[in-house]
């Protein structure tokens, strides 16, 4: 299986950043841009409604489904994904849940 499975389990990968189970690399390329995965922020195009699984298509620069942008450009986003013609949520931003913690449970005295 892998290092994370024990014996005789089995997993569906639904989406990838870089190799799974491939040699140690410094960085992959996205999108023609070499090493993009170090040193870059990832987002997903508007285009993409859905995990790839496949890597090597996805960092194509025939379908490349990235955007490649400076270090550390892009926390006031984390956890947002804007889409465009996706059947499933009608082209807007998906949020995150709220950072804010749940309330305490009321417990009847």
């Amino acid at each position: 299986c892998s290092d994370f499975c024990v014996e005789g389990c089995s997993y569906d990968i639904i989406d990838s950043i870089g190799k799974f189970q491939a040699e140690e690399v410094d960085s992959w390329d996205v999108c023609g841009v070499a090493g993009a995965t170090k040193d870059h922020s990832l987002f997903r195009t508007p285009q993409v409604c859905q995990g790839n699984p496949n890597w090597n298509a996805s960092t194509s620069t025939q379908l490349c489904e990235w955007e490649v942008d400076d270090k550390n450009y892009g926390f006031d986003v984390i956890g947002y994904h804007t889409t465009q013609n996706c059947t499933d949520n009608g082209g807007r931003t998906v949020p995150p849940p709220s950072m804010e913690p749940a309330p305490s449970p009321t417990v009847p005295v």
